[in-house]
């Protein structure tokens, strides 16, 4: 069993991070003990997560991208500068967008429709940093969230990706008027990034070779840390786009590691980190048929949804159970290592009780 997890039951003392879990000094109740409870560090207990970004609102390559994302069960962020779509008539200034298809809200809202996050990427892809007026900042960062959020319903636009990368801290703080993250640096951000508004990322060119790219995934991985891959292009549209080819291996490398790896839109990782870190366990309960306590956090819940996955520790003679929360209920079965027996299942903060039974209590 990975030991990615945050332990939350008991009275705990953080001591040091050792490799992708953390060491605790625990007092009662033991580790093992049933209903004891853990967050791990990323979503289904894996050991790093990577978002795939694509920029600029190109039509031709998204059509590409969604196709391939759909056939193996991947989903994306896509940032778009809402003043080229569905607007012939727009002042491209990026040299590499001009004469390019940026589509309309039809086939935005088609993209969004399986499941891809569609993003702000401003409203006319400004330099946001070597802008004078923070009026003209504000408006840059505001009007595509009212734009996405009217054309997208009811889908929310909580995300940013500052063009250029082009931030600073006055950017910033407008930013957060408006998003819960925004993108802008290079590197591989760490399981718990320090700034949401300077998360970092790294692109290929068109020349960068796959086992560059491969070796930015296998770097999240031994760091348990969160790798966003952005993309300009692709067949030779845009700016330096990978090879049709090249970008089909690398999709094929990630599905490789998904065993290892979290693959998921920005805003998702986002939501899951944030509520991992507020997150707490309470009311525990424990007896030989059920096993029930309540998952919360002091996040906006409107916002805040994403499932988290937990560890809950159960008896030695339970082999399968029912987890219900709300309206909402998984048949789980139970996993033994050297240490313990538990069940790995999604769970929601704020959405109710979390009650585990062994199914032969449900099924007689």
């Amino acid at each position: 069993m990975k030991r990615a997890s945050l332990i939350l039951c008991g009275v705990l003392l953080v001591l040091e991070m050792l490799g992708c879990g953390l060491v605790f000094e625990r007092q009662q109740p033991a580790r093992e003990a049933p209903g004891t409870t853990e967050i791990c560090l990323w979503k289904g207990d894996k050991q790093a997560a990577i978002s795939l970004t694509f920029d600029d609102a190109l039509l031709g390559p998204t059509q590409t991208y969604v196709q391939l994302l759909n056939a193996r069960g991947m989903q994306g962020t896509f940032f778009v500068p809402t003043d080229w779509i569905d607007n012939p008539d727009a002042e491209i200034k990026d040299y590499a967008n001009v004469d390019v298809d940026h589509g309309t809200w039809a086939d935005w809202r088609a993209f969004a429709a399986h499941g891809h996050e569609i993003a702000s990427h401003t409203h006319t892809h400004p330099h946001l940093a070597e802008l004078e007026s923070e009026d003209v900042i504000r408006e840059e960062l505001n009007l595509p969230k009212q734009i996405l959020e009217r054309e997208l319903a009811p889908l929310r636009c909580l995300t940013i990706g500052f063009p250029y990368g082009s931030s600073d801290e006055r950017v910033q703080r407008i930013a957060a008027d408006y998003y819960i993250a925004g993108r802008a640096p290079q590197g591989i951000n760490a399981a718990r990034p320090p700034d949401f508004f300077a998360i970092k990322r790294l692109g290929p060119r068109s020349n960068t070779a796959l086992t560059t790219m491969t070796g930015w995934m296998d770097e999240a991985i031994a760091e348990c840390g969160w790798l966003m891959v952005t993309f300009h292009g692709i067949d030779g549209v845009a700016w330096e786009p990978l090879s049709r080819e090249r970008f089909i291996q690398f999709l094929d490398s990630v599905q490789n590691r998904r065993e290892m790896l979290w693959v998921a839109p920005f805003v998702s990782v986002v939501k899951y980190i944030k509520e991992r870190e507020d997150a707490r366990v309470s009311d525990v309960s424990v007896d030989a048929e059920k096993i029930t306590f309540q998952l919360t956090d002091d996040l906006p819940d409107d916002i805040y949804n994403e499932s988290l996955t937990l560890i809950t520790y159960v008896p030695q003679a339970w082999t399968r159970v029912l987890v219900m929360q709300g309206k909402n209920w998984q048949r789980v079965d139970v996993s033994r290592d050297d240490e313990a027996t538990y069940v790995l299942y999604e769970a929601v903060p704020d959405q109710g009780h979390v009650r585990i039974r062994p199914i032969r209590y449900i099924d007689k």
